[in-house]
């Protein structure tokens, strides 16, 4: 595709993505290690600190910012705006797109592991996003990014151009909603991250998720 929509101003107070605690700085949590293929969609944040994440994340080299907000930047897999060779932040404007999003990612891996049931627990990471978006979202926009297109390759060239990232529809519930691919790390900031939620798999088949504030140390767990 040739044309790119303007870019517009965003300014979310609130936007929200599910993060595997360890992503977040936060271990103290019950993950069963036969899910451990689910690590994928995080990395590390230890990357950044030692100097080994490629130049042009905008977080490289920066280790003030909080963990919660490197991990997707850290991530170097494939995804709806990026080819692996970068990583971008998917943040949705609503908790349940954020949570359907994830159990949709990892329904895959699920049937896969041939486990009758199964739960794994996320943090609902809550946070604020500002910044300059290109539009793929309002009015005739939507229709400028079609399911033929080579969405990865549009990502690519439009962060190429320092694009904070694209705002785009999320059709994966029943309300279509926005939803933003940030490429630009500088901004988002946290809100909160303390807040649980348990996605629980029945023959790999996603049947629902429920919040978990109180954390029980894994001691008093087993």
């Amino acid at each position: 595709m040739d044309i790119y929509p303007k870019q517009t101003a965003v300014e979310w107070e609130h936007g929200y993505r599910l993060a595997l605690p360890f992503a977040v700085g936060q271990s103290d949590v019950r993950f069963h290690p036969a899910f451990a293929e689910a690590i994928d969609y995080t990395s590390p944040v230890h990357r950044i600190h030692n100097g080994s994440l490629p130049e042009r994340y905008g977080v490289s080299g920066d280790t003030s910012i909080p963990e919660a907000v490197l991990s997707p930047f850290t991530t170097l897999s494939g995804s709806v705006f990026s080819d692996g060779s970068f990583g971008v932040c998917y943040v949705a404007k609503e908790e349940r797109v954020a949570i359907q999003e994830m159990a949709d990612r990892l329904s895959s891996i699920m049937i896969a592991s041939q486990a009758r049931y199964a739960e794994v627990e996320f943090v609902l990471v809550d946070m604020s996003v500002q910044g300059k978006f290109h539009d793929y979202y309002h009015g005739d926009n939507a229709k400028l990014l079609s399911p033929e297109d080579d969405r990865q390759n549009v990502g690519r060239i439009l962060r190429t151009e320092e694009s904070d990232g694209i705002l785009f529809l999320n059709r994966s519930t029943e309300n279509d909603t926005p939803c933003l691919a940030v490429f630009n790390a500088s901004c988002i900031k946290i809100n909160r991250c303390d807040q649980r939620v348990i996605l629980t798999w029945s023959e790999g088949r996603f049947i629902g998720y429920a919040y978990r504030s109180d954390m029980v140390p894994l001691d008093d767990t087993y």
